[in-house]
């Protein structure tokens, strides 16, 4: 049957009747139930809970506005833990690569002739200049100071006027390597050389996720990006929640949430 629908309210119209009539002015419906009572059941993995519970203790503002913390951010945390950079079908071929730039650390991801990935610092060996500045299929990694050039694997295959740079042995010189792996078809790095194994940082997340396989999946709806002059925390904590839509969207309160008179 195909419902023709044009509006949040058309579209309430035709969930309601399957809501309990107790339901609609008291509280939200469960999850679970709601997809319990669908004629047609959804997959087993849209049915499965969690046992995690947050811990619901309040955060100092300070986090989120002072300049100090954010800094200690940059130093104890983004140096050393495992942070999500790219998609794999997004450097599928051999050179393929990506720039991945998070608190003043920056690495290049590049698709290796085997299908492998390594991740290099973004920044040259010699005077610390960016090496790469967007998204490309390279053949070679050159810095656009001094045109040293090195291939897609790491190691050094050129230093112009090497008399002149007596103190470097290009045999010597590789891109100091990233920690990079994948999981589910997302890549993850780590600047941090003693950083834990990936799968050992996701825990349980890794068997929570195992009924849903994006390795398999190509398609891509829309690219958007946007850079937002605010914490990063205020930025995640709006993404992580849906409670605010129908607070700043046009649409109707879930049952359930009916307003106070």
């Amino acid at each position: 049957m195909l419902l023709e629908v044009d509006t949040m309210d058309d579209i309430t119209k035709f969930l309601e009747p399957a809501i309990p009539e107790h339901h609609l002015d008291g509280p939200p419906l469960d999850a679970q139930e709601i997809l319990r009572a669908d004629p047609i059941l959804p997959p087993q993995t849209l049915l499965e809970t969690s046992d995690y519970v947050p811990a619901h203790k309040p955060i100092a503002i300070s986090r989120y506005t002072k300049r100090e913390f954010h800094d200690l951010e940059a130093e104890k945390m983004w140096g050393r833990v495992w942070q999500y950079a790219s998609w794999t079908f997004d450097i599928p071929n051999p050179g393929d690569s990506t720039v991945y730039d998070n608190a003043g650390y920056s690495a290049v991801i590049v698709r290796q002739k085997d299908g492998s990935l390594k991740a290099f610092e973004n920044s040259c060996p010699h005077r610390g200049r960016k090496l790469c500045t967007e998204d490309a299929n390279i053949k070679q990694i050159r810095c656009p100071y001094h045109a040293f050039v090195w291939g897609i694997d790491g190691d050094c295959r050129w230093i112009p006027a090497a008399w002149d740079f007596p103190q470097f042995d290009r045999e010597n010189l590789p891109l100091r390597e990233v920690k990079v792996d994948t999981w589910n078809g997302f890549i993850f790095v780590n600047f941090d050389p003693d950083a834990k194994p990936l799968a050992d940082y996701l825990g349980k997340m890794v068997d929570q996720w195992k009924g849903w396989d994006f390795t398999k999946t190509r398609y891509r709806a829309v690219t958007a990006g946007k850079a937002c002059d605010a914490n990063w925390k205020a930025v995640l904590d709006a993404f992580i929640e849906t409670l605010h839509v129908t607070g700043t969207s046009k649409v109707r309160p879930p049952a359930g949430s009916a307003p106070v008179s």
